[in-house]
């Protein structure tokens, strides 16, 4: 015969759980004629839980003062927050884009945008069936500061089928349909900047579900 054991679950229990698990587990037992002499007794498991649940109150009360504080913090960051809007816009008027009249009320200039250099190789690129016959997706590292990619299917990369675009997604990612079922594909990404289109991924093949 299989043989049972106790199983409290204790580690998944909140404090309202424990807390509730002793209230049934002392009257569960209470004139329980399976249990004559508890060890240790029902009074102390009785104790526990009100001292558990008492502790809990304070707990529930102090995060409420503290979520209220919270709410205040909050409200007096965001009225600093627009004081300092409006006193770097009279600063931005008056400065008239000169960086050290900016500098000298304290606050920081911005910078000069540094033009976007040639884009990187595209790595990792990988193929997976789509979700539709004659689908594929394509997933590929993400390229900072492109502003899209450019993403080609052939049939035959060494012979004479040519490279056809099949989309200018700006996500690392794009489902290319309309392919031949059965047929195989083999896919190329390039990222796209101001500068130009950086050198083509390393093509990556698969056959079209």
């Amino acid at each position: 015969m299989r043989k049972f054991f106790v199983k409290l679950g204790l580690r998944f229990l909140d404090v309202l759980g424990l807390v509730a698990l002793a209230r049934l587990i002392n009257t569960q037992m209470t004139g329980n004629a399976n249990f004559t002499t508890p060890d240790p007794p029902l009074a102390d498991i009785t104790t526990a839980a009100n001292k558990l649940e008492a502790s809990a109150q304070k707990v529930a009360v102090k995060k409420q003062e503290l979520a209220e504080a919270v709410a205040v913090q909050n409200t007096d960051a965001q009225a600093i927050k627009d004081v300092l809007t409006d006193e770097g816009k009279y600063v931005d008027i008056k400065a008239k884009g000169d960086k050290a009249i900016i500098e000298s009320a304290g606050m920081q200039a911005s910078d000069e945008p540094a033009p976007v250099g040639e884009m990187p190789q595209v790595e990792n690129l990988s193929l997976t069936h789509g979700d539709n016959p004659g689908e594929v997706d394509a997933h590929w590292n993400t390229v900072k500061k492109k502003d899209n990619y450019t993403i080609q299917v052939t049939a035959d990369p060494l012979g004479s089928a040519p490279w056809q675009t099949r989309g200018n997604p700006t996500k690392s990612s794009m489902t290319i349909d309309a392919l031949t079922s059965g047929s195989k594909a083999w896919v190329r990404v390039c990222a796209n900047a101001t500068a130009g289109a950086g050198p083509f991924s390393d093509p990556a093949t698969i056959v079209v579900p």
